[in-house]
């Protein structure tokens, strides 16, 4: 995508404004003796962005304190989240690079299915802070069911770089127009299938899926019993 086509593009946080810049906002959690830093890739108009990073600036400023070392790392996570927000501006070759990258392409060009899929995937697979090998063999298997050109190496591609994968409920979003509700329940059904993989759905994962079905506006109640079959249900 080139940058003067970003203008065009809606930013997924709030879907009025153009997707403009992009940020990564960082954040630490204590649990005692323990600590987690985690991240999360911002992409949209400068405002939403600006308004994201405080927020997660504010959410430390409460609840980023109960451990040892993470009363060390804290106030320099904040302070930069802070600073971050404060000089946040249009960077339209940023955005149309990570938009590339999520296969967002010009209204006039359509979307890249696939590859907000592998990313979307890659969001649930690794949302605990490991890649399972049953996981991913179960998202190979099933996504080569639901998707002619369903390619593993792409998936593997999207799980080792987690930290450039903006939110599973804005990748979500992406998905609200382009999909019919019985796709959006083959594509959840699919989701579950590898969260379930290991034999247990963690907390984490549990959070990415309500985060997906979230952003496309699904009702998890609508999921099908039946698995994934040939059928190649998602056009991609």
């Amino acid at each position: 995508m080139k940058p003067t086509d970003v203008a065009r593009v809606a930013c997924p946080l709030c879907e009025r404004s153009a997707c403009e810049t992009t940020a990564t906002a960082v954040w630490v959690r204590g649990f005692l003796i323990m600590y987690q830093i985690s991240h999360r890739q911002l992409i949209g108009c400068v405002r939403c962005v600006r308004r994201e990073l405080f927020v997660e600036a504010a959410m430390s400023l409460l609840l980023g304190w109960f451990s040892v070392t993470a009363i060390i790392i804290n106030p320099f996570l904040i302070l930069y989240n802070l600073i971050r927000g404060l000089t946040i501006s249009p960077n339209p070759k940023a955005v149309a690079a990570k938009l590339q990258e999520l296969g967002v392409k010009p209204p006039s060009q359509g979307l890249d299915l696939l590859q907000v899929v592998y990313s979307l995937t890659a969001t649930l697979i690794t949302a605990d802070g490991k890649i399972d090998p049953e996981e991913i063999l179960v998202a190979t298997e099933l996504g080569q069911q639901l998707f002619d050109d369903f390619n593993p190496a792409r998936l593997t591609e999207a799980c080792n770089r987690p930290q450039d994968l903006p939110a599973a409920k804005d990748l979500g979003s992406m998905l609200r127009e382009v999909l019919s509700d019985e796709q959006k329940a083959i594509l959840f059904n699919y989701m579950m299938e590898i969260a379930q993989a290991d034999g247990i759905v963690s907390p984490d994962e549990g959070k990415q899926l309500l985060a997906i079905a979230t952003g496309m506006e699904f009702d998890i109640n609508q999921v099908p019993q039946s698995q994934p079959d040939n059928g190649h249900s998602i056009p991609s």
